[in-house]
């Protein structure tokens, strides 16, 4: 049975294989081949850079690993308190899990538009937009979004904001705006640069770093 915490390489010139810990932050790693002594590298959960300016974004990648995961030592060290924190592997909004009761606009309408975040390896989920202002990006408790995607770390701290609020008509509308750009925000495909606003649609496609969103329309119930 494979230990998951083992990870295997291979020389490319003697095709021996070796046994090491898997390392604590995706990047290339050199290693010295035991068996014929060919000193080789080898990406771990990243591509191989090719150009300079490829080298250079993975760099940059690495080094906000050594800090995130310094930061993550030192919360581990800190004394805990009795108060329990709710915690949801993948996105927690406002501090909570998502999945409660949709929120409400005065007068009783419900808010026709949730984002659905798209997972590989779990099953989509629902976020609703509250009225007013929501923020999205990467988790970070120093200094948090509204809606906290964990795991991404392509996704900007602080990436886009959206607005949801009604007209004169009586519609509602949601207005997007691009709070950082430093890692990719694409809508419909399109990249979208730092302060652009984009109204949204229903079915709309959200791609926060490497994190996909749809909007989808939230059918009001009846009373």
């Amino acid at each position: 049975m494979e230990n998951d915490d083992i990870l295997i390489v291979k020389c490319p010139k003697c095709k021996n294989e070796q046994r090491t810990k898997k390392p604590p932050i995706l990047a290339v790693y050199k290693f010295k081949c035991k068996s014929c002594g060919t000193v080789f590298n080898v990406p771990y959960g990243v591509k191989m850079p090719k150009t300079k300016e490829e080298k250079e974004e993975l760099d940059k990648y690495v080094e906000q690993q050594k800090k995130e995961l310094a930061e993550r030592k030192a919360a581990e060290k800190a004394p805990k308190t009795d108060t329990p924190e709710v915690y949801d592997p993948t996105v927690v909004v406002g501090g909570t899990v998502v999945g409660g009761t949709v929120g409400m606009f005065s007068g009783g309408l419900e808010i026709p538009m949730e984002l659905v975040q798209h997972r590989r390896y779990l099953p989509d989920k629902a976020i609703p937009l509250k009225p007013g202002v929501t923020t999205i990006g990467r988790k970070d408790n120093d200094k948090p979004s509204d809606i906290m995607v964990d795991g991404d770390k392509f996704m900007s701290r602080r990436s886009v904001q959206i607005t949801v609020e009604m007209t004169k008509s009586g519609r509602c509308q949601h207005l997007l705006k691009v709070l950082s750009a430093a890692n990719p925000v694409l809508v419909n495909k399109k990249v979208q640069e730092v302060g652009t606003e984009v109204f949204l649609r229903n079915g709309d496609e959200l791609k926060l770093g490497n994190t996909v969103f749809k909007l989808k329309k939230i059918t009001a119930k009846k009373k």
